[in-house]
């Protein structure tokens, strides 16, 4: 899938992580798209303040895992991407029960 491929829309999706701690913290994040979506990934960026060295794995789902150890003090870290999608709403079962939550 390209941009601007008939049957395709660009989104920008992303997200923000501001985190203050007096202590280092071990983390694990899963934002960016799985392998399995019908997405393609473009002009993808993380930023960290401050800056960090990040490591990344697969988990037994096959998601995409970023370890990294989150300093002491305030830290912000920033998932930024474009990505193209199918211009399609996603199939639903309109005569699903609705169910309560538990």
């Amino acid at each position: 899938m390209s941009p601007g491929d008939p049957g395709t829309r660009e989104v920008r999706i992303g997200c923000e992580f501001v985190h203050s701690s007096a202590y280092d913290v071990p983390a694990v994040f899963q934002v960016e798209p799985a392998p399995d979506q019908a997405v393609t990934v473009h002009d993808e960026s993380w930023t960290f303040v401050p800056d960090q060295t990040t490591h990344t794995y697969h988990d037994l789902y096959d998601n995409l895992c970023r370890r990294l150890t989150i300093p002491a003090g305030q830290s912000t870290l920033t998932y930024s991407a474009l990505v193209t999608v199918p211009d399609a709403t996603e199939e639903v079962d309109e005569s699903a029960e609705e169910l309560a939550p538990e």
